[in-house]
């Protein structure tokens, strides 16, 4: 099978194009740089996805499109770049996709879409409409929410099947996008701990999903890659058990929501990290109780790795490459 991929050289991208050659796919990737650190086995598309005319005459029927390219930042004053590439850019790629005349299409979409439960006790699933008050205070999920809306409207028109992992932990995480919470438990004697729910997946189980998502899913639907709903205190206790530290864990009950929030925001401002936001804050006071039913039934999708294996993996890996 012969695949053009976006996002080739990202944290999920890379190890989808690991195991892509290794199920013997023929893949092409269209990157940003000249010299990308993706398997010589790789066709390379050098090109910059805001810009068509960049990549378009790459034309080679493909079967199928991994589109993952996106621009992960929670700070409002990214507002315009992260809906340029993650939303504008994903409705003109999806164009030159039917020019191209593709047959399938999985677009790597986010769970932060998903929005999140009402309570502990209660399970969110893709039937679950899109939350107006959330959206507007995350250009992340704006954009997301765009982009899939317009798949969506597509999909009685082109094959697109889209699916939203949760929070990815797991090797080649160069960012340390997840691996900041990591970091932060290396690192800190005194870690507070929020009184909310996450849902955590590893890396490797969300290419397994995305795989099963271009072979099974049904155009138009959206699919939920989710591994473990944990609580804070869960996920915290994990991560320092492998890591062999005991910071003092000081419980935070939602009352400490707002002043944590704020602080959140200056210190954001001060180590100019578009990562650390307010609203990143809010998000962990809250239930992120995700279902993956529909994934397992539809796609005969199951995770493998538990979070506390995602975490000893992702550990030895920023270990061997000095990232923490």
């Amino acid at each position: 099978m012969n695949v053009f991929v976006t996002g080739a050289t990202g944290f999920i991208g890379r190890r989808l194009v690991d195991k892509l050659i290794k199920k013997g796919y023929q893949v092409t990737a269209l990157v940003r740089r000249k010299d990308p650190d993706l398997p010589s086995r790789v066709n390379i598309v050098e090109g910059d996805i805001l810009n068509i005319n960049s990549y378009m005459s790459s034309q080679s029927n493909y079967d199928c499109l991994f589109h993952l390219a996106a621009y992960i930042s929670f700070d409002p004053k990214d507002k315009d770049k992260i809906m340029h590439i993650n939303g504008d850019a994903t409705v003109n790629l999806l164009y030159v996709a039917k020019k191209w005349g593709i047959k399938k299409i999985v677009f790597v979409s986010s769970a932060s879409t998903i929005g999140f439960s009402d309570s502990k006790e209660v399970l969110i699933d893709e039937t679950a409409s899109y939350n107006t008050k959330l959206i507007n205070n995350s250009p992340y999920m704006a954009s997301k929410v765009f982009a899939e809306k317009a798949a969506i409207n597509l999909s009685n028109k082109q094959h697109i099947v889209i699916v939203n992992p949760s929070t990815v932990y797991g090797p080649d995480d160069w960012t340390l996008n997840s691996g900041t919470l990591i970091k932060k438990v290396y690192e800190s004697k005194i870690l507070p701990v929020p009184s909310g729910i996450a849902n955590v997946v590893d890396v490797d189980d969300v290419v397994d999903g995305i795989i099963a998502a271009s072979l099974k899913g049904r155009t138009g639907e959206r699919y939920i890659l989710g591994g473990y709903n944990l609580t804070f205190k869960e996920m915290f206790s994990q991560v320092s058990n492998v890591l062999n530290k005991q910071p003092l864990m000081i419980p935070m009950m939602p009352l400490f929501r707002f002043p944590l929030s704020m602080s959140a925001g200056l210190i954001g401002k001060l180590l100019n990290s578009r990562i650390i936001t307010p609203q990143v804050i809010n998000n962990m006071f809250s239930y992120r109780n995700l279902s993956n039913k529909k994934a397992r039934n539809e796609l005969g999708w199951t995770p493998k790795y538990s979070f506390k294996d995602s975490v000893k993996r992702a550990w030895k890996f920023y270990r061997d490459n000095k990232l923490i």
